[in-house]
């Protein structure tokens, strides 16, 4: 049986969130598993309006967008690794378009009682953000979405890396020691989904 980590890109732009997600898919595929790798800027993802509530009754959403191609990734990986630079002390807007389009499996699973994987679980997933602050605050706002994000779908919040004092785009590659710390974790969540995967 195949294993596979899903990497989910949050940033606008090439930069750090990108850099440290990349190294850490690195370590992922080091220990022989699939990496699928899906950056949000390069989808069209319509802002979630409840449209009648059709996902609550139906478990699918009718918007005709990127995310349709996502949801099917996310119900089949067997690990996540979602990366988001931080704004206003929460994920990117990308970021939170995207799981606000995940309302209809949170409907799948809370109100029609139906799985929202297809993969194992629980699977693990780990979280990368990136802020041009130092200061710990920056980040319980991103972690609550991020974790409420996670259980919603059946990922066991596994792990992060909170990369502060990143002022522009690519500083982060004159810090190998974040770049080894992101290639730890994905090494750590191989090890994880292939244990889930059984």
């Amino acid at each position: 049986m195949s294993v596979r980590v899903l990497g989910i890109g949050g940033s606008h732009r090439v930069g750090n969130a990108d850099a440290l997600l990349s190294r850490a898919m690195e370590g992922v595929a080091c220990r022989g598993v699939e990496v699928e790798l899906v950056l949000l800027r390069h989808l069209r993802i319509e802002v979630c309006g409840m449209c009648d509530e059709h996902c609550n009754r139906t478990g699918t959403c009718p918007l005709n967008d990127g995310m349709q191609g996502l949801y099917g990734k996310l119900r089949q990986a067997n690990g996540l690794i979602l990366a988001s630079p931080i704004y206003f002390r929460s994920v990117s807007a990308q970021t939170k378009l995207m799981v606000d389009r995940c309302q209809t499996l949170w409907a799948t699973k809370h109100l029609l009682h139906r799985p929202v994987s297809d993969a194992p679980t629980p699977r693990p997933g780990v979280f990368i953000a990136v802020s041009n602050q130092e200061k710990p605050q920056e980040y319980p706002g991103a972690l609550t979405v991020v974790k409420s994000f996670f259980a919603t779908l059946d990922f066991d919040y596994a792990g992060e890396l909170l990369v502060g004092g990143m002022d522009w785009a690519g500083e982060v590659q004159g810090h190998p020691d974040q770049l080894e710390r992101a290639f730890k974790l994905g090494v750590e969540l191989a090890r994880l989904a292939q244990q889930s995967a059984g």
